[in-house]
């Protein structure tokens, strides 16, 4: 049985029904759609607050590896500190070597046991004479009831002559001798190195014949040698950088000089009871505003028109 055929008003009809459902699922479809989208946005913001929030209180290995890196690098870097610091150790024990003329306040090696001495203090020692250093006046301490003996200083030759054992040094602070040249000049030798050259120096007095085997070992004779060469090259003026040594020695004699002038200057003012600053403390010519620079540079001035020095 055939359907009835619709109108055209009905058909008019049912397509506007149909295009009003279609928009009303439309709407429908696409409120769902918004309501969804929202609820992953949202989702997601969490989880990505929640991983930062873990991040930063739950950094990853890798930086925890990163900052240990870092650590170990910072700890095997050479420390400036440091090394100031054994610098200036080394300074003040050359300080006290040349001031107090005591031998014990040689730079040694804590391992090893063997001097560290520099060049210009080679050099400075060998100009000033072991004689400095050999301490003959000092009261020798006593160790197991024997003491050291100014007859140590001397040696007897097989004619019976007596000869200066130039070489040989006593210690107060270490209650030891040593010996100059060897200690200036280290064996290279392992096997042929005596107490006379180490840290602890020589104290068994009762075994005076280790000097004789110490000074007629083929380790004390190159040392003995090199020391005589070399003092014979600085008394000759013949070392390398002997032009630049007597450059360093006159700029030092040159302020010297200059310190002799400025203590001269201030004892003066001081005696007579003046004030030695003044209103300004430049020595510019062409400094008109400074119109008072005191009484002690005044002077200086005064007397650096006469005094080709300064």
């Amino acid at each position: 049985m055939s359907s009835k055929k619709l109108s055209g008003a009905q058909q008019r009809k049912r397509k506007r029904e149909q295009e009003a459902d279609a928009k009303i699922s439309g709407l429908i479809m696409q409120r769902i759609l918004k309501l969804g989208q929202t609820e992953v946005d949202d989702k997601e913001e969490s989880d990505i607050d929640n991983v930062g929030q873990e991040a930063v209180n739950d950094p990853p290995s890798c930086y925890q590896l990163d900052d240990s890196l870092m650590t170990s690098a910072i700890q095997l870097q050479p420390s400036n500190s440091s090394t100031q610091t054994a610098e200036a150790t080394s300074d003040s024990k050359q300080r006290m070597l040349l001031d107090s003329r005591d031998f014990g306040y040689i730079d040694f090696d804590s391992i090893t046991g063997l001097s560290n001495v520099a060049d210009n203090l080679r050099m400075e020692l060998i100009s000033r004479g072991p004689e400095v250093f050999q301490n003959k006046d000092a009261n020798f301490a006593v160790s197991a009831g024997r003491s050291m003996t100014l007859t140590w200083f001397k040696r007897s030759l097989p004619n019976g002559e007596e000869v200066n054992r130039s070489w040989l040094l006593y210690s107060p602070s270490k209650k030891s001798v040593y010996c100059f040249c060897c200690v200036l000049f280290t064996s290279t030798s392992s096997n042929s190195r005596s107490s006379f050259e180490l840290s602890s120096g020589f104290c068994n007095w009762r075994h005076t014949e280790r000097l004789g085997d110490h000074e007629n070992s083929p380790s004390h004779r190159i040392s003995f040698t090199k020391w005589k060469e070399l003092e014979h090259r600085i008394s000759q003026g013949m070392l390398i950088d002997m032009e630049v040594e007597k450059q360093i020695q006159n700029e030092k004699q040159k302020w010297r000089e200059v310190l002799k002038r400025i203590l001269a200057c201030i004892k003066f003012l001081a005696s007579q009871n003046l004030a030695l600053r003044g209103h300004c403390e430049s020595l510019a010519e062409d400094d008109t505003e400074c119109y008072n620079i005191g009484n002690f540079l005044a002077t200086m001035k005064l007397i650096a028109q006469f005094d080709p020095l300064l």
